[in-house]
């Protein structure tokens, strides 16, 4: 089953797993005037289980990297105030997806300071745009894994530890 919603560059499709998809309305998924996905439609979105974005209506591979370059952008602002008073204060993010599977870095950000589910939501589709640019092009990769980074809170900070892998 099948919802389409309206971004900046036409449409973006939720296909979700379980058929079941709880919006019902077009209202308030148009996006902003300034082009940036709307963060509550993109919250809702995110909020259905199962649901998987992906982009559509996007006519040109251009289009399709200029939106992911936009949602990039949007997740490294999200996660750039990192406050935290312990370890528990603080998590990952997946981010992208590499040819083979597997995302081709991970972001660490604060759970007090950041939207979760706005920054998941704009993960999950920047992730869905990477696959679809990737296979459109025949993008091949090495078939190296992202190794999942420590972190920890220091200074009233979320941070890699130093001795995370390089990624």
């Amino acid at each position: 089953m099948s919802k389409n919603w309206l971004n900046n560059f036409g449409l973006i499709s939720v296909v979700t797993l379980t058929g079941v998809v709880a919006l019902t309305s077009l209202a308030g998924c148009q996006s902003s005037a300034e082009g940036k996905a709307d963060d509550q439609t993109v919250a809702q979105i995110a909020q259905n289980e199962g649901a998987e974005p992906v982009a559509a209506g996007l006519e040109t591979i251009e289009q399709k990297q200029e939106y992911a370059a936009t949602l990039l952008r949007e997740i490294g602002s999200l996660v750039s105030t990192q406050s935290c008073a312990s370890n528990d204060d603080c998590a990952l993010l997946a981010v992208g997806h590499k040819p083979c599977g597997g995302p081709d870095e991970y972001r660490v950000y604060s759970k007090l300071s950041t939207d979760a589910g706005v920054l998941k939501a704009k993960a999950k589709l920047y992730r869905s745009l990477k696959e679809s640019i990737q296979k459109e092009q025949g993008t091949m990769g090495i078939c190296m894994v992202t190794p999942k980074p420590v972190f920890h809170c220091s200074n009233q900070q979320c941070q890699l530890d130093a001795n995370s892998a390089d990624i």
